[in-house]
């Protein structure tokens, strides 16, 4: 079961961090257009959700057996849905390079991907996954970040342009199977 969670824990991880839904190529657009400071500052502002899930590990999460079945459920509707339409799931309205843009930019695909309800049910399985899932994430934004600007590296480009929606539904149905596995609490 520890090697399901894991490699639940580690493939969503991926998927967020790629996931260009998820703000991975705003940092890049930002160096273009406004340079490195701006570009290391949206950087920061795309990796909020993915940094706070680590007050969690700081408090205890005890999720009863009742919320964990609902978010069991929330999420795989959620991966359904997104599989079939994901499209509807991404807001993608205008964007000019400011960090007001950005903010709200994110701040409405954050809620509209459901990551917060992702991250509870990682959390609802340890705080190992949720630390595994956090920093892997986020290794892999920051090289992704490093690689398209020092080197424009085409493939990792076409890679954050992959639409994540079927990879996500897989890998949320993995997640599913390691809490039912594990019993939920």
């Amino acid at each position: 079961m520890l090697v399901l969670t894991l490699i639940a824990t580690l493939s969503l991880s991926i998927v967020y961090a790629l996931d260009q839904g998820k703000g991975s190529l705003f940092p890049v657009y930002f160096y273009a257009h406004r340079g490195l400071r701006a570009s290391a500052l949206a950087m920061g502002i795309a990796n909020l959700g993915v940094v706070l899930p680590f007050l969690l590990l700081f408090v205890q999460v005890h999720l009863y057996r009742a919320l964990s079945l609902a978010l069991i459920v929330v999420v795989l509707n959620h991966a359904v849905v997104k599989a079939l339409v994901g499209n509807l799931f991404h807001y993608t309205g205008s964007f000019r390079p400011s960090v007001t843009s950005l903010g709200k930019w994110y701040a409405v695909n954050y809620v509209l991907s459901a990551e917060p309800l992702y991250i509870l049910l990682i959390a609802s399985l340890g705080s190992l996954p949720l630390l595994i899932f956090v920093s892997s994430s986020l290794s892999v934004r920051l090289l992704a970040w490093t690689t398209l600007i020092s080197r424009r590296n085409e493939g990792i480009r076409r890679l954050t342009m992959i639409n994540y929606d079927r990879v996500n539904f897989v890998t949320s149905i993995l997640l599913i199977l390691s809490v039912l596995l594990k019993g939920v609490n």
